[in-house]
């Protein structure tokens, strides 16, 4: 990013104007990181909760083998088990684009280290070495910016999937349960 410390788009008039990039820019970068935090922290919790989800769902075999083994049970049974390995199938995958989402998204990239900047602003003047460190801050923010809504995105439809798929197992379960009810007689 050598080439960028005395970009011709980041030249300024005056110093106040100067400045007052140099703080956007900053700002704009830690709002960048906070917001693709919050995602992967959002990513971490869906984890959770679909792991909780399967882990139940799994605890629902026992009960259907229980159900199913009643005398007198229709033959159906083979969908409502099937129904449900197909579920817990599909759960796991999201799970797996849920811990994409939430931990190894993308690598983040951030403005240049101190040590690694001091080359480029050792021989500048103050107005310049602002410019230089804002530029960084600048690029760095438009990376965050792109993965915060790249994260967003994998986690609000890897959110609807999972919702589909409690929808699909409380149907599936509402089904064995009223279709294999004991008879009343009146």
């Amino acid at each position: 990013m050598a080439e960028e410390s005395n970009p011709p788009g980041y030249v300024f008039v005056d110093e106040d104007t100067e400045k007052l990039w140099f703080d956007y820019t900053i700002s704009r970068f830690e709002e960048a990181s906070r917001r693709v935090d919050d995602r992967r922290s959002w990513g971490r919790q869906l984890v959770i909760w679909i792991g909780v989800l399967v882990g139940l769902e799994a605890n629902l075999f026992p009960k259907i083998a229980e159900r199913l083994a009643k005398p007198g049970v229709a033959e159906w049974w083979v969908f409502v088990v099937l129904s449900l390995t197909a579920v817990v199938v599909v759960q796991l995958a999201i799970l797996s684009v849920a811990v994409y989402g939430g931990y190894v998204a993308a690598t983040t990239l951030v403005p240049e280290r101190p040590t690694g900047l001091i080359r480029h602003i050792r021989d500048a003047r103050v107005r310049q070495a602002r410019v230089t460190i804002a530029a960084y801050f600048a690029k760095s923010y438009n990376h965050q910016d792109d993965l915060a809504e790249r994260v967003s995105t994998i986690l609000s439809r890897t959110t609807v999937a999972a919702i589909l798929t409690v929808w699909v197992c409380a149907l599936v379960m509402g089904g064995l349960f009223w279709f294999t009810r004991p008879e009343v007689m009146p």
